[in-house]
């Protein structure tokens, strides 16, 4: 099957579609609640099914359908000045949201109009009627009855025979006669409204009061005679109104020439005489037009050499600020006396700690000599004397290291 045959075949489904939706959209009112409300012009059989302005049916598709999705207590907005492919993916995701069928490409919605356009909008119509819980009733076929087929029973060709059954199917009885066994008056007052209007005129009588009467409806022109000559007479008259108002008329125009003509003559000289008046002043104004120009350029030669001198000059402060910090922090590094206030603690220390090395010498010595007096009054030996001798030069070394 060729691509066009399949186009045909869209386009007759995309009608058949559009046919059902409006019918469903007029049960929904939406000539009131929407077209009326909005501003909007009333839909036709083939609107969405054949693409003739994409820009608006797109528009009022989406509006449509903001509309019916409201219907369907889906409270959703689409901005009418957005994207459409945002607009198609966000009605995509509201299909799939109230669990309708959204098997199709968003970009398909962008001409307005096609199957897939009607499709949506006969689903979401659908779905409406059921939310309001719509139904249709089942149509309610009325029997005739036997004693009017009877009576209404023609004898003749075919299509005399099935005028006759249409007319025993109108004309039905619900059993209301009268006396005489005739449907009463009521009854049939209700019979001929639903009776088919039928000629009781004979068809060759009318054909013969046709041809009478047409004749006399044609409009007949008639021919005068002598209308040649009333044109010639119009001809005539024309010619000699020309011929009087001709010299006249002349006169104006020759007048009207001269003026023009010397007016003329006085434009030209006006204009040589500025033309003359104004040539050194065009001449100045062409050199001052030069120096312009010359000017222009120098100041843009400049501009550019400032840009240049400028990116240098940042180029340059960029390093001085980096020597500047570095030349700081040895200036800081170079005045900080952190480590002499921590030579001088530690000096204080050691001091502290020699004065409490004397003091436990002296206490050390003095407990030595106690110990050797004793020794001298218990008749210790000799050994323990020299003891006591290395003991004090020993004293008197260390006594030596801390005088140092």
């Amino acid at each position: 099957m060729s691509e066009t045959q399949f186009q045909v075949d869209g386009e007759e489904d995309a009608t058949v579609y559009m046919e059902e939706v409006l019918e469903k959209l007029k049960l929904l009112n939406y000539e009131r609640d929407f077209a009326t409300q909005n501003g909007l012009k009333l839909l036709n059989r083939a609107y969405f099914a054949v693409s003739l302005n994409p820009n608006e049916q797109f528009n009022y598709f989406t509006r449509l359908a903001q509309w019916l999705f409201k219907l369907n207590n889906s409270n959703v907005e689409f901005n009418q000045f957005g994207d459409p492919i945002s607009i198609a993916n966000n009605i995509q995701f509201e299909l799939k949201k109230i669990g309708l069928d959204n098997d199709f490409q968003p970009i398909k919605l962008r001409s307005g109009s096609g199957e897939i356009v009607c499709k949506i909008l006969l689903d979401l119509a659908n779905r409406a009627l059921k939310t309001k819980n719509f139904a249709f009733k089942k149509p309610k076929m009325e029997q005739p009855s036997q004693n009017a087929d009877e009576e209404t029973r023609i004898e003749g060709n075919d299509e005399d025979a099935d005028m006759a059954e249409n007319i025993s199917i109108a004309s039905q009885s619900d059993g209301e006669y009268d006396d005489m066994g005739e449907p009463s008056q009521q009854k049939k007052d209700v019979d001929e409204d639903k009776e088919i209007i039928q000629s009781k005129i004979n068809e060759k009588d009318w054909i013969i009061e046709v041809e009478r009467v047409t004749p006399k409806l044609k409009i007949q022109v008639k021919n005068e005679a002598k209308e040649w000559r009333s044109h010639i007479e119009q001809t005539k008259e024309y010619n000699s109104n020309v011929k009087k108002t001709l010299p006249e008329a002349r006169q104006r125009l020759e007048k009207l020439v001269d003026n023009l003509s010397k007016v003329l003559d006085q434009i030209q000289k006006r204009e040589k005489s500025i033309n003359s008046n104004l040539t050194d002043l065009g001449g100045e104004y062409r050199a001052k037009s030069e120096n312009y120009k010359n000017m222009v350029t120098q100041y843009n030669n400049l501009q550019a050499s400032v840009k240049e001198q400028g990116e240098q000059y940042r180029q340059l402060k960029e390093k001085y600020d980096s020597i500047k910090s570095i030349v700081e922090a040895k200036g800081e590094e170079q005045t900080n006396s952190s480590p002499v206030i921590k030579i001088k603690d530690a000096i204080k220390k050691i001091r502290e700690e020699i004065g409490q090395m004397d003091v436990r010498i002296g206490i050390l010595s003095q407990t030595v000599l106690q110990h050797k007096l004793r020794q001298k009054q218990s008749g210790v030996a000799e050994e323990d004397e020299e003891h006591l001798d290395e003991l004090e030069g020993e004293n008197v070394e260390e006594d030596d290291v801390v005088d140092f």
